[in-house]
């Protein structure tokens, strides 16, 4: 569950305290759930339009927010961007691999 309010994102385990950063990203994508959203649209939802930002400095947010939240799968779609996947996927793939 998330808590955009207090930044807080909470598993059956465990309650994560997200940045700002990682909170407007997050919020984002879950906004826009099962959608892959290019990188210029994410900067500038999670940055502002105004501000400045590079490929790199995304890219170093979604690690952050994939390290940190266990449970969600953000995949990477080559050339374009980013969707997330809520636990489905990512548990599917982990059973495949036991």
């Amino acid at each position: 569950m998330h808590d955009e309010e207090r930044r807080l994102y909470a598993t059956s385990e465990e309650v994560i305290e997200l940045t700002k950063l990682e909170n407007r990203l997050l919020n984002y994508l879950i906004k826009n759930k099962g959608k892959v959203l290019n990188i210029n649209n994410i900067a500038c939802y999670v940055y502002g339009e105004n501000n400045y930002y590079t490929e790199l400095s995304i890219r170093n947010l979604i690690w952050r927010l994939r390290n940190k939240i266990q449970d969600v799968e953000i995949a990477n779609i080559f050339g374009y961007g980013y969707v997330i996947f809520w636990g489905g996927r990512k548990n599917e793939r982990n059973k495949r691999n036991k």
